[in-house]
């Protein structure tokens, strides 16, 4: 059998062939330098050409790392050069694990979401607006009670149907009424002046207090005017002004029994006054050496009318 000899057309197809590889080598590098380049990032996609026809067997292209390899022909079988018809190669995206990516918009758009830094922003944001109006609210509310406490105790104090029972106070012993100053009377009655000397005149009045009729009380006011003083009265007028200084202690200590001496412009009036409830009538003391009798001209519960019509018997005035 004769051997055939080699076909010049086959030399031409297996030099294109080479040619092609060449360059579709060339192309298929380009797109990894490009992916290398946004690492980080998602890639780019990357149109390279793609034979549309393929004869024997079709090229498998690596998706990883964006090559493709072509299985080798056969020698003495002919191809055909691949047309310059694009290939869609896609690389997977390098994805930052820090960052959210939103692929089924499609448009490509990243989206931060940093977990540590949202709880730390949430526990930076202070007490809501919730807890300041309940903390507001409850202060007013507080306040409003401190407030109205006086009124509120006075009204469960005088709650209408509660009783309120009056507070007791204390009661003191019960004592004799006193005779009250306006339902006691008095009667004075006035006797005439009497001449002593040509320069001393002296004069007597009786002052009766009673109760309905009867006399409880009298006070004899004897006056000593002197008109002048010289040397011929002198003696007699400082004599009576020691006397009227020393009246108050001489007849101290008497029950029922008190007389006071005043002196005004040469005039000395003299109070003997007897409470004849109390007073012993007549009454004896001793004053130096001498006995002296201390005597009323009334007693206790005389009729003021018999008084009356006794005194002005004597020349006395009575009003």
């Amino acid at each position: 059998m004769d051997q055939k000899p080699n076909n010049p057309q086959n030399e031409t197809n297996q030099n294109d062939l080479d040619s092609l590889l060449k360059e579709f080598q060339s192309i298929s590098s380009k797109p990894e330098e490009e992916t290398s380049a946004m690492a980080g990032n998602v890639a780019p996609s990357v149109e390279v050409p793609t034979p549309v026809q393929q004869i024997q067997s079709e090229p498998v292209l690596n998706e990883t790392i964006g090559t493709s390899t072509i299985p080798p022909v056969a020698p003495g079988v002919p191809t055909e050069t691949p047309s310059s018809q694009p290939v869609k190669i896609t690389s997977e995206p390098v994805i930052n694990p820090n960052l959210n990516v939103d692929l089924k918009s499609g448009s490509g758009d990243l989206v931060e979401s940093n977990k540590e830094a949202d709880q730390a922003d949430l526990g930076n944001d202070g007490p809501n607006k919730g807890s300041i109006i309940f903390i507001f609210v409850l202060f007013l509310v507080i306040g409003l009670f401190i407030f109205f406490i006086p009124t509120i105790s006075d009204f469960f104090r005088n709650k209408p149907g509660r009783e309120t029972k009056p507070t007791p106070t204390a009661t003191a012993p019960s004592t004799p009424a006193a005779t009250p100053a306006e339902q006691e009377k008095k009667l004075t009655c006035t006797m005439p002046e009497e001449t002593a000397s040509a320069y001393r005149t002296t004069k007597t009045a009786y002052k009766y207090y009673y109760n309905g009729t009867k006399i409880s009380k009298v006070e004899k006011i004897y006056t000593n005017s002197f008109s002048e003083v010289t040397d011929a009265n002198r003696s007699e007028y400082e004599s009576t002004q020691n006397t009227c200084k020393t009246l108050a202690t001489t007849y101290a200590g008497i029950t029922g029994y008190a007389v006071t001496c005043n002196e005004a412009n040469h005039v000395f009036q003299v109070s003997y006054a007897y409470d004849l409830l109390s007073f012993v009538n007549p009454t004896q003391i001793t004053i130096g050496d001498k006995v002296e009798t201390i005597q009323s001209d009334v007693n206790y519960e005389d009729d003021i009318n018999q008084v009356k019509t006794k005194m002005e018997a004597q020349h006395a005035v009575c009003k």
